[in-house]
């Protein structure tokens, strides 16, 4: 999910449970 992190989050792909998912900021400092 690390490559797919910016566009899993968009789509919804990843579960609830995931901190990317429940927030934005770790997953905003990922994709940049």
């Amino acid at each position: 999910f690390v490559n797919d992190d910016r566009v899993g989050t968009e789509a919804g792909t990843q579960p609830p449970s995931s901190p990317t998912f429940a927030s934005p900021f770790p997953a905003t400092r990922q994709s940049s």
